[in-house]
């Protein structure tokens, strides 16, 4: 069996463009920041939050101004 059909019969098939399914599926190729570093936080309230539940620990921003990161 070639990888073609391994890919129809065990993995959802592929899409119109020829790509396997499951590489359309939400966050299959999200190379972000976030997603790489889940010491980063979007927003202040978010590492606030995370501040708050881990006594101790502290936040600041991130290096390049866009969030926030674990100190």
């Amino acid at each position: 069996m070639g990888d073609w059909q391994y890919i129809e019969d065990h993995m959802g098939g592929h899409d119109e463009d020829g790509l396997p399914n499951f590489m359309s599926a939400p966050g299959f190729a999200d190379n972000s920041y976030e997603v790489k570093n889940p010491d980063f936080f979007e927003t202040f309230q978010e590492a606030m939050a995370w501040a708050k539940s881990n006594p101790g620990k502290s936040i600041t921003r991130a290096a390049d101004g866009n969030g926030y990161i674990k100190k």
